[in-house]
């Protein structure tokens, strides 16, 4: 299969139509659900009198394998940091600073992380209460005796 043909599924307006409907965002990045796509359309429509090279798929499935390892690794990753935050105070986007307790991975993948903290309320008295964040929205980390000397 030629590179010419292999750009044109890529701009398949059938395919991207297909892709923004089904997840409902407008991601611009390929994925790994994306290559798979690609990969099955391939081989749908290939030319039965010039099928794919057997090196030429083979190819495409070690560019899948290694896609999949690094999406692991990655995610591995992410979840070491939240893992490694679990004592430590933080501060989220909108200046909350608490002690983080857990870290749990929401509905949709993300690594969320549940902050203890007090709240002041209207009438003067403070409020153990907890609040649930992501990974990514920690601005500031800090080790509780150096929070606690400040």
């Amino acid at each position: 299969m030629t590179t010419d043909s292999t750009s044109s599924i890529l701009t398949n307006s059938s395919y991207t139509s297909t892709s923004s409907s089904s997840t409902g965002t407008t991601n611009t990045s390929l994925g790994k659900d994306d290559f798979l796509y690609l990969l099955t359309k391939q081989l749908e429509y290939q030319d039965p009198l010039n099928p794919m090279e057997d090196t030429e798929f083979i190819a495409q499935l070690a560019q899948f394998s290694a896609l999949e390892q690094m999406t692991n690794m990655s995610q591995s990753l992410e979840t070491s940091t939240a893992m490694g935050l679990i004592g430590k105070e933080v501060t989220d986007s909108l200046d909350v600073s608490g002690t983080v307790t857990e870290v749990n991975q929401g509905s949709d993948g993300t690594i969320q992380l549940v902050l203890s903290y007090q709240e002041m309320q209207e009438d003067g008295t403070t409020v153990d209460t907890t609040k649930e964040i992501e990974l990514s929205d920690v601005r500031e980390v800090k080790n509780p005796e150096t929070a606690s000397q400040e």
